[in-house]
């Protein structure tokens, strides 16, 4: 949690309206934290990623 907190500091403890927040839970199980995207209404699946285009430097016909 050290770590996360040293990384995350500023956005997770810092709120728009200027007061502070704490951290009072981290998910990390995989069903849990699909169980809960689910219940608040969220995609619980990871976006489909688009494969990889070619450079378009290679469209210029040197």
């Amino acid at each position: 949690m050290a770590a996360t907190k040293r990384a995350f500091i500023w956005p997770i403890l810092q709120c728009e309206c200027g007061g502070r927040m704490k951290i009072v839970a981290a998910v990390t199980d995989p069903a849990s934290v699909r169980r809960y995207l689910k219940g608040v209404g969220l995609p619980a699946d990871p976006p489909l990623i688009a494969p990889a285009r070619a450079s378009p430097q290679l469209d210029f016909d040197w």
